[in-house]
């Protein structure tokens, strides 16, 4: 889904805001990391896996969602500091730093880092109907963030941004709820 919503946001953003929105709205995917949807997750799946109790699973993910969390968490704080400096040295004081724009980028960028967490529990734990599941969830989201993108843009650039975290924090939402089934109420 990143690709398809991500285009679709570029897109949509060329077509109908001005110059220096879209300027900052392509440096500050450079710069915020938004795509670190991959933090840590490499131990999640085959840790999982590897759990042979409901407790040992709850461990498992605890430990490892704490890491990821941390990690994305300090990622974004780093991200916050930085990015005037960097937006500064990149654009040559041609435009101020958009604080919104950077709030909408971080806010969707951990939107993705949670589906990610939630996608690796059902990668591991979950039927094949579970995967088919998923796959339909992440038409729906895609859907939710073009909806989400078209009613945001009223209010520019950064609304066009959250606009599409939309279709992300449904993605979460409902990967959370299998997950969790899969995670704590899964037999043995």
């Amino acid at each position: 889904m990143l690709h398809v919503s991500a285009a679709s946001g570029h897109f949509a953003a060329a077509r109908i805001t001005d110059f220096q929105p879209l300027s900052v709205h392509t440096a500050v995917p450079a710069v915020t990391l938004t795509d670190r949807k991959d933090l840590g997750l490499l131990q999640l799946v085959p840790g999982l896996r590897n759990a042979k109790t409901p407790a040992q699973r709850t461990m498992v993910f605890k430990r490892e969602a704490i890491i990821v969390l941390a990690t994305a968490a300090a990622a974004g704080v780093v991200v916050w500091i930085i990015t005037p400096s960097v937006l500064h040295w990149i654009l040559n004081d041609r435009y101020i730093t958009a604080w919104p724009l950077l709030t909408a980028a971080l806010v969707t960028g951990s939107l993705k880092v949670l589906s990610s967490l939630a996608a690796s529990v059902v990668n591991a734990l979950g039927s094949g109907r579970d995967l088919l599941l998923i796959s339909g969830i992440g038409w729906v989201a895609i859907a939710f963030g073009f909806i989400g993108a078209s009613v945001g843009v009223r209010w520019g650039l950064t609304g066009l941004v959250f606009g599409v975290g939309a279709g992300w924090l449904f993605q979460v939402i409902a990967t959370f709820w299998i997950a969790a089934q899969r995670l704590f109420l899964k037999g043995d």
